[in-house]
């Protein structure tokens, strides 16, 4: 049977999935239709529960009603022979909305604490009954994987249980019966004060709170803190009646992992520190976001392993500011909206497939080199929904006939964390550091130290709709500035004298407090254009500016749903208009050749993503002085950056606009020698220009005049500097000095280039007359003043320009 659901359930969840829904207002009194509605409600639920799963056994119960809405919620267990009441179950939250009577109801349920709000498509049939529509669903998981995705939540569960971490279900504590009560005067107990006893926690309680009064603090202080340090051991059900909370988060932390390494070596798996602080930081106000940021601070061997005693001295400090940024986020209001699932897919659907194709490409690579560190999972197996994470040895997942080699059509499942995160930064031209991080965070993880990867485009699809949805750094101008400040002041102090643009990728990719995806990064790259002048030379306040404008905006919860709402419409309407268009032109009678012809003729051809490789590649293999002929040619990043912004007829044909060439000039990474190997740098980055074409999110911010057509202001950079400055004060009056000398010299240096054009202009007109009249008297063709006019400008290359010269006068 099912365990029944537990009393006072919390139902902010159901608000959060139905309060987003356009509707004018609550529940006309008095409707005919409510009292049918909430029992069809109560129908839709069954029919949709039972077509997931025909090994669960389901429980609905009515909730109530909400805002224009009918609250339900379904338990699914799975009960055997050896365990017929089921230990652990999947609670899954439904609301039938109606936003009015004359409107049809919409479906909508998450699972347990999950922010993802799903939709199931009803229908009326002819009688008007509602029914639920079967097969795929274009809001929610994909058709047929719902048992695999409750067997997932179901493991989740027990491996929790399994660590020591209490999760009585309401069923257990009906019939858990309290131990009887024993005293000192028992046998075997003389003499011995039991935890917990009545006597030994007044004692304890009275002697803290006479410490505390010796420390001088107060009472509201103390009681604030035992507050805390109560709903952190109770969100992980470790607190008891009459036990005393810790003082401070780091001996919470001190008793909890000490208690957890039981052969006492200083180190746990990352698999368990993860478990434990999920189950602990819920009572700090903490989101499993904020614990997976938490967790990205340890430090993790190549096993895994994570010296706990290290990682608690720092954590209490992070802990504090995460609750900090957390509150500040809440108080600005965001996230303040619900993300839906078609709108994560239609923004983040391509981006999240490419990057998910290229990784398992990777994945598929290292396993095929040693077979020892995957786990796979067969196919067809009839013992598919047994718990595949429990895994006693390494790559025992369910099903495989043979886990090591994969045999019998088994299915790459998993890989050692180690080399799955050796895999993930594989590929840095689509995932970043930051989401390395994230992600080696997110995906699931056994004992044995595999990390399960088998729904790796959902995994990134949610990463990414986190990053939108806690974007506690992102969305504050002064926390964020704070972030990137210092980071690009080592750029600037550690160079010398200049800041270049291929440079500027190396501090946003260091920026491990916020969680930019690597299409972002690339467009803020693209974006640092206007403050680049020649040679690649870039503005490092001016580009801080840009970030400080344009990641706000990127992250704006609010924006995105709104943007992510007119997208979806706009595809649709553009669906539309293309079927229109090819019916129109399946039923036109006859052709009009000569309108074709002129039509034709005033188009512009687009180059292809091949043929702008090519072209590039060939432009820079001309101009590579050394000729090497292989694959490995490479040539100084300034002169890349000088070819690509020339204007030479070839790199024009490219139709790139300036945009896109500063992001390609901004991705090149240089070798030991200083210089970029070009062909694997335009084979690399090309294909990613082209993606963010097509990409209706991004791809908005490229455009002519994209960010003032998206409403973002210029950035005020005055007060920019007033909230953080770029450079410390001492180094700010030595920039001051060195720019006034520079200023000095260059005002000197420009009067006398300006004495020394007006002469030479002079001196060049008297020749060319005097030797044109020479020419026409005796006949000749003299060529004067080529050599001064032809001079090509002193600096690198200089040799090799003059040789050129020569050989075209020649």
């Amino acid at each position: 049977m099912a365990p029944e659901p537990a009393n006072g359930l919390e139902r902010s969840h159901l608000a959060r999935a139905t309060w987003s829904l356009d509707s004018p207002g609550a529940w006309p009194e008095g409707s005919g239709p409510l009292p049918d509605l909430k029992a069809e409600g109560a129908r839709l639920v069954s029919e949709v529960a039972a077509s997931w799963s025909a090994h669960y056994i389901y429980t609905i119960q009515q909730l109530g009603e909400g805002d224009q809405c009918f609250l339900y919620e379904c338990i699914f267990s799975r009960p055997t022979d050896a365990e017929p009441v089921p230990s652990v179950f999947v609670s899954v939250r439904f609301a039938l909305a109606v936003p009015s009577p004359a409107e049809r109801p919409r479906l909508l349920y998450s699972f347990e604490e999950g922010d993802l709000r799903h939709e199931w498509k009803l229908e009326v049939d002819a009688g008007g009954k509602l029914s639920a529509v079967k097969g795929q669903q274009p809001g929610s998981l994909k058709d047929g994987a719902f048992e695999q995705y409750l067997d997932h939540c179901i493991r989740e569960k027990e491996r929790v249980r399994s660590r020591g971490v209490k999760l009585e279900t309401s069923f257990e504590n009906t019939r858990l019966v309290p131990p009887p009560s024993r005293n000192k005067d028992d046998a075997g107990l003389d003499g011995v004060e039991e935890w917990g006893s009545v006597e030994v926690v007044d004692s304890a309680l009275g002697a803290q709170n006479e410490s505390l009064k010796a420390e001088g603090k107060g009472e509201s202080e103390e009681s604030e803190l035992q507050q805390t340090m109560r709903r952190a051991l109770r969100a992980a059900n470790l607190d008891r009646e009459g036990l005393i909370p810790p003082k401070s988060i780091e001996e919470l932390l001190t008793n909890v992992f000490d208690a957890a390494d039981e052969e006492n070596v200083g180190e746990l798996p990352h698999y368990e520190v993860a478990r434990l602080l999920g189950a602990l930081l819920r009572g700090f106000g903490l989101e499993e976001w904020d614990v997976h940021l938490l967790l990205t601070s340890a430090q993790e061997n190549e096993d895994g392993l994570i010296g706990w005693m290290p990682f608690i001295k720092t954590a209490p400090e992070i802990i504090e500011e995460i609750k900090r940024r957390r509150s500040a986020y809440y108080a600005r209001g965001f996230p303040g909206v619900e993300l839906s699932l078609e709108a994560v897919k239609h923004c983040f659907g391509d981006e999240c497939h490419s990057t998910a194709e290229a990784l398992r490409a990777a994945f598929e690579q290292c396993a095929e080199e040693d077979r020892s560190r995957a786990a796979y999972q067969a196919a067809v197996a009839p013992q598919a929904t047994a718990p595949r994470r429990q895994a006693d040895g390494p790559g025992e997942a369910t099903g495989a006939a043979d886990p090591l080699t994969g045999a019998n059509g088994g299915d790459l499942v998993g890989l050692r964390r180690r080399y799955c995160r050796s895999c993930l930064e594989s590929v840095p031209d689509y995932i970043g550091p930051q989401e390395v991080k994230r992600l080696m965070e997110m995906l699931p993880e056994d004992e044995s130290g595999f990390v399960y990867f088998d729904n790796l485009e959902e995994s990134l699809e949610m990463m990414r709709s986190g990053a939108v949805l806690n974007a506690l750094i992102e969305t504050d101008v002064a926390s964020l500035r704070a972030h990137l400040v210092p980071l690009f002041r080592d750029l600037v102090l550690g160079g010398d004298g200049g800041l270049k643009l291929w440079d500027l990728k190396d501090a946003l990719l260091q920026a491990d407090q916020i969680c930019l995806s690597r299409l972002q990064v690339h467009l803020l790259l693209s974006l640092a254009g206007p403050a680049t002048s020649g040679g690649g030379n870039v503005d490092a306040a001016a580009f801080l500016g840009t970030c400080c404008v344009v990641i706000p905006y990127m992250f704006n919860a609010h924006i995105f749903v709104e943007t992510a709402d007119r997208l979806i419409l706009e595809h649709a309407e553009f669906l539309r208009n293309a079927e229109n268009a090819e019916l129109a032109a399946l039923q036109a009678s006859r052709v009009q050749t000569i309108g074709q012809d002129q039509e034709e003729t005033s188009m512009m051809i687009e180059v292809d993503q091949d043929t702008v490789e090519r072209t590039l590649i060939q432009v820079l293999q001309l101009s590579d002085s050394a000729q090497r002929g292989n694959k490995e040619a490479s040539l100084p990043p300034e002169m890349i950056y000088s070819i690509l912004h020339s204007s030479d007829p070839q790199v024009q044909s490219c139709q790139l606009s300036d945009i896109e060439l500063c992001g390609l000039a901004a991705e090149m990474s240089t070798d030991a020698t200083g210089e970029v190997a070009y062909v694997e740098h335009v084979k690399r980055w090309v294909p990613i220009i082209f993606e963010l074409r097509k990409n209706d999110l991004l791809g908005a911010y490229l455009k002519p005049d994209g960010l003032a057509t998206l409403g973002i202001p210029e950035p005020d950079l005055d007060a920019l500097e007033e909230i953080y400055p770029l450079l410390p004060q001492d180094e700010m009056c030595m920039e001051q000095a060195g720019a006034d000398a520079r200023h000095s010299r260059r005002r000197s240096e420009m009067a006398d280039r300006r004495t020394s054009q007006r002469g030479s202009t002079l001196s060049l007109g008297f020749s060319q007359g005097r030797q044109s009249v020479l020419g026409q008297t005796a006949g000749l063709d003299v060529p004067a003043a080529a050599g001064i006019r032809e001079e090509p400008p002193p600096g690198r290359g200089f040799e090799r320009r003059k040789m050129r010269l020569a050989a075209k006068v020649a």
